[in-house]
């Protein structure tokens, strides 16, 4: 039953996207979960990256790069984009995506263990320990002295190689 199944152009699919991006407002991750599993290419996704869906597209690439990989240009393309995150989910999502693509450039991950923010700075923690291990390792040994215990957790769970 039900109409035939027509091939949609290119444009309205982007549309569609754009919409249920766009419709994300940090709550029901479903429909976000249905994009991640889409045949919707993660390099459109990339064009989200910096912009005001950048918490929705990121949670996409995320899920997808946790799912089954993601390509290494595309991962590279989200590290890069880094700098230029201004919502904090999105910046969490892209420096938890390292762990499962570690080709992130260290300059772009370094700002990142000074920021205020405990979480960005455990995972900046985490991400380096996975891009430049013989830098992080001073920096893990200090973490496990650092006032907070998510800090603390990582870099003991770093410290003896439980890097999940």
């Amino acid at each position: 039953g039900g109409a035939p199944h027509r091939k949609r152009p290119r444009g309205e699919m982007v549309e569609d996207v754009i919409d249920l991006l766009a419709a994300f407002d940090g709550k029901p991750v479903a429909p976000l979960r249905t994009l991640a599993r889409s045949n919707v290419p993660s390099r459109d996704l990339l064009r989200f990256l910096p912009g005001p869906h950048e918490v929705a597209a990121s949670w996409v690439l995320k899920a997808r790069v946790e799912g089954n990989g993601l390509d290494e240009t595309i991962a590279r393309s989200v590290f890069e984009t880094l700098p230029k995150l201004t919502q904090p989910d999105a910046i969490l999502h892209a420096l938890q995506m390292v762990q499962f693509a570690p080709v992130a450039d260290p300059t772009v991950i370094r700002p990142f263990l000074a920021v205020k923010r405990t979480l960005h700075r455990v995972w900046a923690l985490d991400a380096l320990s996975r891009v430049a291990p013989d830098e992080a390792v001073p920096l893990i040994e200090a973490a496990l002295e650092d006032p907070s215990a998510a800090m603390r957790a990582r870099a003991r769970a770093l410290a003896t190689g439980q890097k999940s």
